[in-house]
């Protein structure tokens, strides 16, 4: 079994340094992130019928972008005398391989979110229509009614 030099040792938020991720790193040296808005506040958009934008695109960037740009500095690996840099790097690579996945998918759901988004407005139209086209068959309706009664005979 191999010693590990402990003196030398790598802290977790160190693969992330310099990415341009918004985090911070607790007493334990890990990395957390925090997001821009929570799930209720997100979840009051949606039932408020707002347009709900993705924390990512608030920037100009979108969360696929931004989870593309952390996987080429994973991959691309960091300089560290550790006697396992050679398993951190190992680490890291899989874990850009696997974020590049995930930015696959996310950007396949932010793109079918733009769709549903257009569904929606569709919906929104032809539920307007439908709503002036009621108005108008209830002043059809009363103005028969309205004239059923001025033609009853007494």
């Amino acid at each position: 079994m191999q010693e590990v030099d402990k003196s030398d040792k790598l802290e977790p938020a160190a693969c992330l340094e310099g990415i341009g991720s918004d985090f911070q790193v607790d007493g334990r040296g890990v990395p957390q992130f925090s997001l821009s808005r929570s799930s209720v506040e997100i979840q009051e958009e949606v039932n408020a019928g707002q347009d709900v934008q993705p924390a990512g695109e608030d920037h100009g960037h979108s969360i696929a972008d931004m989870l593309k740009a952390l996987s080429v500095e994973l991959k691309g690996g960091f300089e560290t005398s550790n006697a396992n840099q050679a398993e951190i790097r190992s680490l890291c690579e899989d874990l850009g391989k696997k974020i590049d996945d995930l930015a696959g998918r996310t950007a396949a759901l932010e793109e079918e979110v733009g769709e549903l988004r257009m569904v929606v407005e569709e919906n929104k139209e032809q539920i307007r229509y439908l709503k002036e086209g009621e108005v108008g068959v209830m002043a059809k309706v009363e103005s028969l009614e309205n004239n059923q009664r001025f033609l009853r005979v007494p």
